[in-house]
């Protein structure tokens, strides 16, 4: 019975800093400089061309301002982007349970999730740039 209990112990203690490995401080995209030349339209275009190729649902909210929402395995991130011709931000708005660690941390795949947002959105930009 104490071995049991001992491994019991065992595993609970290694799942629970397993969730720990996981987690990171929450990542947002600040004020990301955007080449001259965009129109609030090409942006807009960007943001919803990239979002989309990666599996975002991307809503204007009204002019300067969009929501980008992504679900994965059942756990969904929600984004705001707020943008100019001249910058914008991918800023953390809110997730599902699953996703959501504490109010600094976050599960590392919303990480990955929004520089792969943000990487795609330099991309789209600078094809803009070249049309």
């Amino acid at each position: 019975m104490k071995k049991f209990f001992i491994v019991c112990l065992t595993a609970f203690f290694i799942l629970g800093c397993k969730s720990s490995f996981n987690t990171a401080p929450i990542l947002n995209f600040e004020d990301q400089p955007v080449t001259s030349g965009m129109t609030m339209a090409k942006m807009e275009k960007c943001i919803i061309l990239a979002g989309s190729e990666l599996g975002w649902k991307i809503v204007k909210i009204k002019s300067g301002m969009m929501e980008g929402s992504i679900t994965r395995r059942g756990h969904t991130a929600v984004v705001s982007i707020p943008y100019s011709t001249k910058k914008y931000s991918i800023l953390y708005k809110n997730s599902s349970e699953g996703l959501y660690a504490d109010g600094q941390n976050i599960h590392k795949t919303y990480n990955t999730w929004v520089n792969n947002l943000d990487s795609r959105i330099n991309v789209k930009i600078n094809e803009t740039l070249y049309e």
